[in-house]
């Protein structure tokens, strides 16, 4: 792909060289790169890409993209300077990948617990209503026949586009996907075209990454009111038992659904019974009730 062509589908305002580089990837690990390569340098946790620019330009790298000035290193080729490069990384990776998530019903759940018991129940139901679903979780990755287990809840832009070429060439219409509080504050699911967005519950979690519990409930609130909001046909569902998910339920601005106790829930379990066959309830949403 031209590298214009790229930056004009990753929505990059930059004017490239007379020339018109061929990029033949796209890739933030130097370990990759292969001549023609377009190298993203992330300033990470533990390392920081930009020390590898020198090694990425020496295989071949003729594109690069970066937070910090144009380094000596990188002299002969072409330069880029973002402010967020890992929200550029997924762009650029949706953008040479043709967008294989487009058209795909993408559902995203985020919270502290119950995240992999909600997608399951989703790829489920999305079967039985005849989709044929894929699921990206903690737990596992399901990809039409194939099965692996997970590495990360939500794997980086590069792993994640791998497994939804896999489910495309499988048939799959519709993906249940865990999202990580790592995930939303580290960009990986930038261009990820949410259409719902489920929120579990918020408990005390991860304070060594986010440092306050008000850093961690902004990292899930990304959810909806950065990705999902995106969407003109998107709809959050919140847990109204769920304090933040009541309060993300008055800050959201568009189109949303409750569930839980709560008497002002859209719906509502009622009748829940249990033994060792199982769980029986029934579900009261819209004046009716339904048994589950």
């Amino acid at each position: 792909m031209r590298l214009s062509e790229l930056l004009r589908r990753a929505l990059l305002d930059v004017t490239v060289p007379e020339t018109n580089l061929e990029i033949v990837s796209v890739t933030d690990n130097s370990n990759q790169v292969v001549p023609g390569s377009l190298f993203v340098a992330i300033e990470g946790v533990s390392a920081d890409g930009h020390a590898f620019i020198a090694e990425a330009v020496r295989k071949g790298a003729v594109a690069v993209v970066g937070s910090k000035p144009r380094p000596l290193e990188a002299t002969s080729v072409f330069y880029i300077e973002v402010a967020e490069t890992r929200r550029v990384l997924a762009r650029l990776l949706h953008a040479f990948r043709d967008f294989p998530m487009c058209g795909m019903l993408v559902i995203g759940v985020t919270g502290t617990n119950g995240k992999s018991t909600t997608a399951f129940l989703i790829e489920s139901i999305l079967a039985a209503a005849g989709r044929r679903p894929g699921l990206i979780g903690t737990i596992e990755h399901h990809y039409g026949s194939g099965c692996d287990m997970a590495a990360q809840t939500t794997p980086p832009p590069a792993v994640l586009l791998d497994y939804v070429t896999e489910m495309r060439r499988a048939g799959i219409d519709a993906l249940a996907m865990e999202v990580s509080s790592h995930a939303l504050v580290h960009d990986r699911v930038e261009w990820v075209p949410f259409r719902v967005a489920v929120l579990t519950n918020i408990t005390h979690e991860h304070f060594d990454f986010h440092g306050t519990r008000e850093a961690y409930i902004e990292a899930k609130w990304r959810l909806f009111g950065d990705f999902l909001a995106r969407s003109s046909e998107g709809v959050a569902v919140f847990n109204l038992d769920d304090p933040v998910g009541a309060q993300f339920y008055q800050r959201y601005q568009g189109r949303a659904l409750t569930y839980g106790n709560h008497p002002a829930a859209d719906v509502r379990p009622q009748a829940i019974e249990s033994d060792s066959s199982g769980i029986r309830l029934s579900v009261e949403a819209a004046g009716k009730r339904w048994p589950v």
